[in-house]
Formats: structure tokens, C-alpha cells, sequence
């Protein structure tokens, strides 16, 4: 079974839009106003991209997010 990257758009801790992204176990928030991934413990590989790195969430997860922080 391959594991597929989810996303959704949420509004972080301090108001900025985020979209968060989950791949398995791993998890990882994108920061839209930086345009930049942060992570949390050792969750900081996507474990279905052969160079580990998170790709670029969906333009409309990012606009989904940006609306909520209106």
C-alpha cells in the first residue's frame, strides 16, 4: 500500500494561515505567508518522496488556508 500526502487548511497558533500536510506517521505544516515547511520531532521526511523533502501543497489548500485568515 502506498501511502498518499494529505493536506488541509487551518489557521496556526499565532492567526497566520498554515496547511498542514501527513503522509503516514510523518506530519509537517507549511507556512503560507512564508512559503516554507517547519517541522515537529522526527517528522520531518515525507516517507513517499525519494529525497525526503515535502513538495509544495495544492494551490487551492493554499488558498483554502489564506481564506480562513481573513
Amino acid at each position: 500500500m502506498t501511502n498518499e500526502i494529505t493536506y488541509r487548511a487551518e489557521i496556526g497558533i499565532n492567526g497566520d494561515p498554515i496547511v498542514v500536510a501527513e503522509c503516514g506517521d510523518a506530519a509537517a505544516v507549511y507556512d503560507v505567508q512564508t512559503a516554507s515547511y517547519s517541522f515537529d520531532g522526527d517528522d520531518d521526511q515525507c516517507p513517499i518522496e525519494a529525497d525526503g523533502c515535502w513538495p509544495t501543497p495544492p494551490e487551492d489548500v493554499i488558498e483554502k488556508a489564506r481564506v480562513l485568515a481573513v
